[in-house]
């Protein structure tokens, strides 16, 4: 049993069901997942790989029901033999006097609140650096995040544009224009093209992640042939480049995600198709950058939707079914009622047997298809309308002196 209080370490209401603690696991394995994907330097994907880390460990204790009981009996145990809570960095850096008279300082500041996620101190302090005139586009692209951050596209957009109206021909502010349009606006497509174009015009050696911008806007598109294509000519020049095979693996899950309905927490698959292409989009960026998380999540999905699970909400219609057959079955004149009633339970009992996606989809929806509803309940009372027409029958031709057959 880790050591770790997930509880406090992931943020995390130890009051949630076991279905809304797993779906809050779900959501921030995938914000973690892209921010390792879209990390701008080492440190801040080392940080978000670490937290990433923490959030799968937690998905495979807290998001098993059993695994979770032994995990917080524990926990209540014995408390002081888990980790500590940490020390919020974040807060640390906001703590801190900013002043752009030092620009250097208020970088590096910057850049600490970045690898931290501390998305409100950059929006707070980064449009003065910007003003103060930006030494590098390093500040426009956290500035774009950080508006990401909290769906402010629109402030988001109009510092790209800043960015490019202060480096026109710097080849990093439109690699940036290029990669932002294309991860964080996936309606901005033809803008990420008129950038990947100029870089692949201006640069006499295309290096990978250029390439894997090239190829990342043709699966946002759609053309997946064309993306194979490019994706082997590229890989005789840049080889296994990592900036070109995890640009083009977050690509690929870029659109996987497209097959999601609903939002973080909430998110699940409509269709018995759209599970199938999330799992060829996942499959094929782990073809192209193996890495270890992004399976282990995938295994994790297919767990949760891959496979049969038996409905037991439609248990009741099946033993009322066979309590009623066992009933039938003592009076001659109602055997053919049994037979249906049997039959109906069988019927309810294999018709329970539903694909987990569907069974996913109705816990993240509230939703019970009306089928699963009315289905068995249509069949038993159709039987049991058979049977009080027989009794009505039988005890009239009775009581006339005839035969009930």
């Amino acid at each position: 049993m880790a050591n770790i209080n997930y509880y406090v370490e992931l943020n995390l209401d130890r009051g949630l069901s076991d279905a809304d603690l797993l779906g809050e696991l779900k959501k921030k394995r995938s914000a973690l997942q892209k921010k390792v994907n879209m990390a701008p330097d080492p440190e801040t994907e080392s940080n978000a790989q670490k937290q990433l880390n923490l959030v799968l460990d937690a998905i495979d204790i807290l998001g098993d029901p059993k695994k979770r009981k032994a995990y917080d009996k524990e926990l209540d145990k014995n408390p002081d033999a888990f980790s500590a809570p940490k020390t919020d960095a974040s807060a640390a850096t906001s703590r801190v006097k900013f002043d752009v008279a030092d620009m250097d300082e208020a970088m590096d500041l910057l850049h600490e609140a970045f690898v931290n996620e501390n998305m409100a101190f950059i929006r707070k302090n980064a449009p003065s650096v910007i003003e103060a005139g930006a030494p590098n586009v390093d500040v426009y692209m956290w500035l774009v995040f950080a508006y990401a951050d909290v769906d402010k596209d629109a402030q988001a957009e109009s510092t790209i544009s800043d960015m490019l109206a202060a480096f026109p021909e710097d080849e990093e502010a439109r690699y940036w224009a290029a990669y932002l349009y294309l991860n964080l606006f996936k309606s901005k497509t033809r803008e990420a093209r008129q950038h990947i174009d100029w870089l692949l015009e201006h640069l006499e050696t295309v290096p990978g992640k250029v390439a894997a911008m090239d190829v990342s806007y043709y699966i946002a598109v759609g053309d997946l042939a064309l993306a194979e294509t490019k994706t082997a000519e590229y890989k005789k020049t840049v080889g296994n480049d990592k900036a070109f095979t995890k640009q083009v693996g977050q690509a690929y899950i870029n659109v996987a995600e497209g097959y999601l309905q609903g939002h973080g927490a909430s998110a699940y698959w409509d269709s018995k198709e759209d599970w199938n292409n999330y799992k060829k989009y996942i499959e094929l960026s782990l073809s192209i950058y193996p890495n270890a998380q992004l399976k282990r999540a995938y295994e994790s999905d297919k767990k949760l939707a891959s496979g049969i699970k038996f409905d037991y909400r439609n248990i009741v219609g099946a033993v009322m079914a066979v309590l009623y057959g066992s009933i039938f079955c003592s009076v001659r004149q109602t055997i053919p009622a049994a037979v249906l009633c049997f039959a109906v339970a069988i019927y309810i009992v294999v018709f329970s047997c539903v694909p987990k996606w569907v069974k996913y989809k109705e816990e993240c929806t509230g939703k019970l298809p009306l089928r699963y509803k009315i289905v068995h309940w249509v069949a038993v009372v159709f039987a049991f309308v058979w049977v009080l027409v027989k009794v009505v029958l039988r005890i009239f031709y009775e009581l006339s002196g005839g035969d009930a057959g």
